[in-house]
């Protein structure tokens, strides 16, 4: 009997042994597969995020993108229509002045001889005057009073001549001015001096049509 004792007692030791070591096994592999689903759970969750991130700044840098070009298509439109409301501006200028050549009244009058003194005082020295065809001998009639501005302006005495060549109708009116041995110039156009002026005041212009209450 004290043997059997024995015996069973032994069968049971192995058996708690047993069922002992099959529960650390168990513990260890839980613990191996939590540890494991955790790393996969951490390494899903940073891909995850990455990913997320990575779209967040490709939809950034499309927004940016898409901004810049709308920025720049609506500068482009603001920009072209700026220039067509300057180029009516220029058109309507060109129309006054031609009118008033077409006229040929009393203001174009003054205001060949105002171009023609001018000219005169400022090249200084015998001289050709080319003008339209039609102004030959309204100018031609303005000649010695041109040369006593000079003399009275610069105590030079020139002598002005009417050019053989005649000015085109691209040139407006007005008149040009070559020196005697051809090496000046004075341009004095209505055609040139309108782009010059309108050069000039470019910043003035923009001003007074697109910023009229000063706002920017």
């Amino acid at each position: 009997m004290a043997e059997d004792r024995q015996i069973h007692a032994m069968i049971e030791f192995i058996e708690r042994d047993a069922q002992e070591k099959a529960r650390e096994f168990d513990d260890e592999a839980q613990a191996l597969y939590d540890a494991e689903k955790a790393a996969l759970v951490e390494q899903q969750k940073k891909k995850v995020i990455n990913e997320f991130q990575e779209s967040q700044k490709k939809a950034e840098i499309a927004h940016r993108v898409t901004r810049a070009l709308l920025s720049k298509d609506e500068r482009l439109r603001i920009n072209d229509t700026r220039l067509a409301k300057l180029d009516i501006l220029k058109s309507d200028a060109e129309k006054k002045i031609r009118a008033m050549v077409s006229a040929g009244g009393a203001p174009y009058k003054k205001l060949l001889n105002d171009l023609l003194v001018q000219s005169a005082v400022g090249i200084e020295c015998n001289a050709t005057v080319t003008v339209r065809k039609e102004d030959e001998a309204l100018v031609k009639g303005m000649l010695k009073d041109a040369e006593a501005a000079v003399k009275k302006a610069t105590k030079k005495t020139v002598t002005l001549t009417m050019a053989q060549a005649n000015l085109t109708d691209a040139d407006w009116g007005g008149v040009t001015l070559r020196s005697a041995d051809g090496k000046i110039t004075n341009q004095n156009t209505l055609a040139y001096r309108m782009e010059t002026v309108f050069t000039e005041q470019i910043p003035t212009l923009r001003h007074a049509l697109f910023h009229p209450l000063g706002n920017q």
